[in-house]
């Protein structure tokens, strides 16, 4: 759950656009991100933004003077390293700079502290012969310059903006927040600092007047354009499209990245959304352990569904642990993401940190707005990835929200994904209507409803007896039990699966981790679908604490472990003195997700 957290925050009211960011920032190195090797430097923190100078009383001389040093470059080092950066605007109000950081990432500065990162960036320049204090010493010349980047998006509220306004409720903000664009961030790209300086030098010299510059400057300068640049969505995911035939599944054993600015830098584009800066949200600073990584996790599985579904790629994955917790990470490596699809009206995307609440963790989305999404799309919908965060109070969107958009694009949609979502018969009934589905990601979903109102095994069921081009079906829930199991193993049923991760033990006073629904069916429906003549690539089934599959197909007699684990003679000791819920029926925890 998100906590509250001391974050100074500013909240700014421009033309009734109110937008809340947090401003502590701190950056670890991109470069430890590129898998460099080198180990990333200790979070750092710049200084706040804080009015303390006025400028009532300076002349108008003093405050032309005082903006002329927008467009200057500035230099700041942190850790060994130089950052470079340019400002962008000047606070009168206030008498402070902002700073845009070739990074992407932004602050503001008063006189003492962007007098010092002028002087850095000139002292830099004169010492690598740039001429710092030369004629030439203009603003294109200015480039060759680095400063400390903030993993942040730039304050949207830039010029002379009015007095901090008390922060208002996230009601409020969410509300104002319908009404105003997008904001436009720029977009963090990890380059090496000494190409960026040298295309910026060959920048500065190619100015008229002077003369073309040189085939190595020029190559340099593409070079660091090329490393800096993101390219279209659909550049993007024609450059990620994978060889068919080279499609992998399972483990990567690839390097495990938190993207700090993913969602900042792609807005939620569906009605409600609040963008915060990421450091608004708990565990900014610990990489992994962030909140933020938590919903990016979430983010690239439901992209990593799409892309197999859609675009034919594998599925990989990597897992880690936490410290001081005893459960395993799962991190997928979608080919493509949100930052290739933030754009695309073929996906309402509801799995988004935009949508989250920073204090209480309680998701902005309503049904109202979701319906809104879908219905006002300018393509058909082919995709909602929505993530309702039940778990928080306060969260109001209901099952039958969901169902009634589901149903808006029942006739188009591929791949749907529901994290801690409430869900109802009505619910699973609207997915057992898609008749195109292809990829379904359930996982802890609140089961609502008495009688037949409640979703059961046999809904479920029915969901998989519907779709019958089904290819990815991930669930983490007590509802994939046996029925499901009856449906999997009937002839032709689900020929194209090749995702199958089912995660919903059951519990009982002799043994853990058992798997539910009759093992023979089990064994029965995945025995004809791996190896050569069948489609099922990755199979999950019950994960133990090593995310290691209970039943691996093919495998030995070792390798079945359906049955779990058996208590050990303490643990069943103490179930004998304290008593034993099961958690193969009834209302225990288990059994409501």
């Amino acid at each position: 759950n998100v906590s509250q957290h001391n974050h100074n925050r500013i909240t700014i009211d421009t033309k009734n656009i109110i937008l809340t960011m947090a401003r502590t920032p701190s950056k670890s190195s991109k470069r430890s991100a590129k898998g460099s090797g080198k180990a990333a430097p200790a979070a750092r923190t710049k200084k706040q933004a804080k009015p303390s100078l006025t400028t009532n009383n300076r002349s108008a001389a003093d405050l032309e003077k005082d903006r002329s040093y927008v467009g200057r470059r500035v230099s700041k080092k942190f850790d060994g390293e130089v950052y470079n950066g340019k400002v962008t605007k000047f606070v009168q109000k206030h008498r402070l700079w902002g700073i845009k950081y070739d990074d992407g990432d932004a602050e503001e500065m008063d006189w003492r502290d962007v007098s010092k990162a002028m002087d850095l960036h000139d002292a830099i320049n004169k010492k690598k012969g740039g001429g710092g204090g030369g004629k030439n010493n203009t603003k294109a010349q200015a480039k060759m310059a680095t400063s400390p980047p903030r993993k942040i998006p730039e304050d949207p509220a830039v010029v002379e903006s009015p007095p901090p306004a008390a922060e208002s409720p996230p009601a409020a903000a969410a509300a104002a927040a319908e009404s105003a664009s997008p904001v436009a961030v720029a977009s963090v790209a990890s380059v090496d600092i000494a190409e960026v300086e040298a295309a910026e030098k060959s920048e500065s010299e190619d100015v008229p007047g002077k003369s073309e510059p040189s085939p190595e400057a020029a190559a340099a300068k593409e070079q660091a354009a090329e490393k800096m640049s993101v390219d279209p969505p659909e550049q993007a995911a024609e450059k990620m499209m994978l060889d068919p035939s080279e499609r992998k599944f399972g483990r990567a054993n690839r390097a495990i990245t938190p993207h700090v600015n993913l969602f900042a830098q792609n807005p939620c584009r569906i009605r409600g959304s609040v963008p915060r800066h990421p450091a608004a949200y708990p565990n900014y600073h610990k990489g992994k352990g962030s909140f933020g990584f938590l919903i990016q996790r979430l983010s690239d599985r439901n992209y990593a569904m799409r892309a197999l579904c859609m675009d034919g790629h594998g599925a990989e994955f990597d897992t880690y642990q936490k410290p001081g917790v005893n459960y395993i990470s799962v991190v997928w490596h979608p080919p493509t993401n949100l930052e290739h699809h933030g754009k695309e009206e073929t996906i309402v995307d509801g799995c988004h940190l935009d949508l989250i609440d920073s204090k209480d963790g309680k998701t902005y989305l309503t049904g109202l707005n979701l319906e809104a999404a879908i219905v006002e799309a300018r393509k058909p919908v082919e995709c909602v990835f929505l993530n309702g965060a039940q778990s928080n109070p306060g969260s109001e969107i209901s099952a039958d929200d969901i169902a009634s958009a589901v149903s808006r694009c029942k006739d188009t949609l591929l791949c749907a994904s529901m994290t801690e979502c409430k869900m109802n018969a009505n619910l699973v009934s609207a997915l057992a209507s898609c008749p195109k589905l292809r990829g379904l990601t359930l996982e802890n979903c609140q089961l609502r409803g008495e009688g037949d109102a409640r979703p059961t095994d046999e809904s479920l069921a029915a969901v998989l007896r519907s779709c019958p081009d089904l290819r990815w079906v991930f669930v983490k829930s007590s509802l994939f039990g046996g029925e499901c199991w009856n449906v999997l193993a009937e002839e032709g049923a689900c020929p194209n699966l090749e995702v199958l991760w089912v995660d919903a033990p059951v519990h009982t006073v002799d043994r853990t981790e058992v798997a539910r629904g009759e093992h023979n069916t089990i064994r029965r429906a995945l025995g004809g679908r791996g190896g050569a003549g069948g489609k099922l690539r990755l199979c999950m089934i019950n994960p133990d604490h090593q995310n290691i599959s209970r039943y691996i197909m093919g495998g030995g007699k070792d390798t079945d472990r359906l049955n779990g684990t058996e208590r050990s003679p303490e643990s069943k000791e103490m179930i004998k003195m304290n008593g034993f819920e099961s958690n193969a029926g009834g209302r225990s925890y288990l059994n409501t997700v």
